[in-house]
């Protein structure tokens, strides 16, 4: 739609006549202007001066004088690039007035008159200065040194710590298996005196001793350990453990592992005990799943068997009952030396002892002190008992 309707040409927004409206094939309209007409259009009201700079390059923009009446109309590019030249001019003059100053001043130390810098002059030199910052930079050094051999000894002292925790945690282990040991050792001899289940282990081991004194041709010899690694065996029997393991028996025997591995043949030789399983190295997926590199040997007592075995083990039963308290004796040696061992490891990390634990090692003192009477008197009068009965064919030598 035109501006003035009727009419093809718009005569009100266009100074100039010559501007056409024409409508294209597509129906839109559009200003048609003739070849060297000026496109913007010319209002009425307002500074209509074109642009000085802008006119002497050909272009046509409008401006306005920026510097009051009379001044040179410029449009608004045009005026902002001769003002930041003129900023740029000003700012060039003075810095060179500055620079013509700075070439007015006097070269050189206003001490000594030296351009470079000297050490014995106190003014250009700053001695006083190097000195203060070496003194500084060695104290820094120093305490650097210092923070580091601190946190070097406080590592240590962290290490030994800890080192120490594991040896006490280790030792008091050692005292617990010990302890149950001697609890288990007390538990038959007490167990064997009142007629309990739990006191078989003194009969197994004197069916062994049976076996042995009726498998010996000769008195000759020095005496075997045999009966102490079968009293292990008896004990772990009666407490269900079927692995005891060489080391472990050779301990608590008081004899080597190799004495221990003859033991055993010589047990089984004896029919005294079976091997159900034989112990052999494990394999790479064995060992990670269970944790360990070998599989021990397990082993299972013979059976007691009936009257005739019971007649035949009836005079070795003092013995049976001695050995089990010699083992006894031994165990309490051994926990003692644990239980010192310990003491010496609470001492040195600065540690208190628990004085429940003291208790309790008094009371298995007294309670161990009760077990090898009741063992030495139990084997007293089953020796009387035998002796009044009947009289074994060889005396054995424990």
């Amino acid at each position: 739609m035109l501006a003035a309707p009727g009419r093809d040409r718009c005569t009100v927004h266009l100074a100039r006549p010559a501007l056409l409206v024409e409508t294209t094939r597509t129906g839109q309209a559009r200003l048609v202007a003739p070849a060297g007409a000026r496109r913007r259009p010319v209002y009425p009201t307002g500074v209509q001066t074109p642009c000085a700079s802008c006119a002497s390059a050909g272009r046509d923009t409008q401006g306005l004088p920026r510097d009051g009446a009379g001044s040179e109309p410029l449009c608004i590019p045009c005026w902002r690039s001769r003002t930041e030249r003129e900023e740029r001019r000003q700012a060039t003059e003075l810095r060179a007035g500055v620079l013509d100053d700075v070439d007015d001043v006097v070269e050189g130390c206003a001490a000594c008159g030296e351009w470079e810098p000297s050490p014995a002059c106190w003014l250009c030199g700053y001695s006083w200065l190097a000195a203060i910052r070496e003194e500084f930079a060695l104290e820094q050094e120093a305490e650097q040194a210092t923070a580091a051999a601190v946190v070097q000894a406080e590592r240590v002292a962290v290490e030994a710590r800890f080192g120490q925790m594991v040896e006490i945690t280790e030792a008091e282990q050692r005292v617990a298996e010990l302890t149950a040991w001697v609890q288990r050792l007390r538990e038959v001899i007490e167990a064997f005196a009142d007629g309990r289940r739990r006191g078989r282990a003194v009969v197994h081991l004197a069916d062994l001793l049976a076996r042995q004194a009726s498998a010996k041709a000769s008195k000759r010899g020095r005496p075997s350990v045999l009966a102490r690694v079968a009293g292990v065996l008896a004990v772990d029997a009666n407490a269900r453990i079927t692995r005891p393991g060489r080391l472990r028996t050779a301990e608590l025997a008081g004899c080597q592992p190799r004495t221990v591995t003859g033991c055993w043949a010589r047990a089984e030789a004896l029919e005294w005990m079976e091997r159900t399983a034989q112990g052999r190295r494990l394999s790479m997926e064995e060992r990670t799943r269970l944790g360990r590199t070998y599989d021990r040997a397990e082993f299972d007592l013979a059976p007691l068997g009936g009257r005739e075995r019971a007649v035949a083990r009836e005079p070795y039963l003092p013995v049976a009952l001695l050995v089990i308290e010699g083992l006894l004796a031994h165990a309490v040696a051994l926990l003692e030396a644990a239980q010192d061992d310990v003491d010496a490891l609470h001492a040195r990390a600065g540690t208190v002892m628990d004085m429940a634990a003291m208790a309790r090692r008094a009371q298995l003192r007294q309670a161990v002190a009760a077990a090898r009477d009741t063992a030495i008197e139990g084997a007293e009068d089953l020796a009387r008992h035998a002796l009044n009965i009947c009289h074994p064919a060889q005396r054995l030598q424990v």
